[in-house]
Formats: structure tokens, C-alpha cells, sequence
């Protein structure tokens, strides 16, 4: 299994990565982008779930539950933050992420 980092890239566009071995707990930034990258490679991971979860985004790895990243405040009005799966459409057939509204 690769090491996925989560990568945040501000309005600004400054970048910060962030190993996803331990759970990340973050508050979105307005404008900026996030993406989950193997740490290998620096490709979009295709092992991610997205899920939205009241206000949050939650990120996880396929097949498993447990959290890897939380990021709250992501929906708020006038946020502007974007996650970025470097994949098209949904569950995309090149195996990009699959989004999932839980609420």
C-alpha cells in the first residue's frame, strides 16, 4: 500500500504537503486546492474516498473507514476551497475518486 500525502496549494500558491500516515484535522483555507497525491510518484491517488459530512470534507482510503484526512469548514458559503482528484467524472473510468454525500 503507497504512502498518499495531501497536498494544499493556496491562493497564493504556496504549497504544503502533508503525510496522510497519521489523521490530519485541518481547516479549510478560502481558495485554496487540495489533492491527494501517492508520495512516490506525486500522481492523484486513485485510493481515495471523498465524503461529505456536514460541513466537512472527509477523505479516506478506498476500502477502509477509518479517516485519513478531515477538513472542516469545506462547504461553507464563501469558502471557494476545491479538491482536485486529477481524474474526470465521477468514479472515473480511468479509476479516479469516487465522491459520496452521506448526509
Amino acid at each position: 500500500m503507497s504512502q498518499l500525502l495531501l497536498r494544499i496549494v493556496s491562493a497564493a500558491q504556496e504549497v504544503r504537503d502533508y503525510p496522510l500516515g497519521d489523521f490530519q484535522r485541518l481547516v479549510a483555507v478560502p481558495g485554496s486546492k487540495y489533492q491527494v497525491l501517492d508520495a512516490a510518484t506525486l500522481k492523484p491517488s486513485n485510493q481515495i474516498v471523498l465524503k461529505k459530512k456536514g460541513q466537512a470534507l472527509v477523505v479516506e482510503r478506498a476500502g477502509e473507514e477509518e479517516a485519513l484526512a478531515h477538513i472542516e469548514e469545506f462547504y461553507f458559503d464563501g469558502r471557494e476551497a476545491v479538491f482536485d482528484t486529477g481524474f474526470s467524472g465521477i468514479g472515473g473510468a480511468d479509476g479516479g475518486s469516487i465522491y459520496r454525500d452521506w448526509e
